[in-house]
């Protein structure tokens, strides 16, 4: 039944042409949270030279795969192809689903305020904190159900820029930190002011594709 249900919408109207000779840059954002940023970003066309937002439904953990899939589909269908991915919060979960399953469709990862889960529960944060200070694994995720990126982060290899906002949380600063800690080629920074986000995406964008492990 899930397959039927339409679980990503394009917001824009259509593709926007940007710049020639900068590139193609896609937004992810989540039905019910911060989407605002990615309409203003996508006012100034000096980043890409092609770009959308894309809205999925709230991520939960019967959706996620296929949301993920409706989503590689819909770059397909609209013609992206080693494109920067952009998303905030909960949602970007989807673009680590998609990097291990289509890295070749994926140019950049720009994850803002990211989170291994993507709306974990109270419980499923002390689960988390417990399971970075032992020892042994893994030991307790089968307590806590769902996608959790956090075993598989190390196999994503596309370059990644991990951003805190002023608005994270404490959670959210040790997740972005994990994240950027993994992922073999990321690269962590802060912001709090708009400007800002949009200076690091288009720096971003100018990094080789195939680059040396971030240190």
């Amino acid at each position: 039944m899930s397959s039927t249900i339409s679980q990503i919408k394009l917001l824009t109207e259509g593709v926007i042409e940007g710049h020639s000779k900068a590139r193609a840059c896609v937004f992810l954002v989540e039905e019910g949270g911060n989407n605002s940023y990615a309409f203003e970003l996508i006012k100034s066309r000096s980043f890409f030279s092609r770009a959308a937002i894309f809205s999925s439904s709230k991520v939960t953990t019967e959706n996620y795969q296929e949301i993920t899939k409706q989503f590689e589909k819909a770059l397909q269908d609209n013609r992206f192809r080693h494109v920067s991915l952009v998303a905030w919060g909960g949602v970007t979960t989807i673009l680590v689903s998609l990097a291990l399953i289509n890295h070749k469709l994926i140019r950049t990862l720009i994850l803002i305020d990211p989170s291994s889960r993507a709306h974990p529960s109270r419980l499923e944060k002390i689960i988390d904190k417990l399971e970075e200070r032992l020892p042994l694994g893994l030991p307790l995720r089968k307590i806590a159900k769902g996608f959790d990126c956090r075993p598989f982060l190390q196999r994503v290899r596309s370059p990644t820029l991990v951003i805190n906002s002023n608005f994270a949380s404490d959670y959210l600063k040790s997740e972005a930190q994990l994240f950027a800690s993994r992922i073999p080629t990321a690269w962590k920074l802060n912001f709090s002011e708009l400007s800002v986000l949009a200076e690091y995406i288009d720096k971003f964008q100018e990094i080789p594709a195939k680059c040396p492990q971030s240190s």
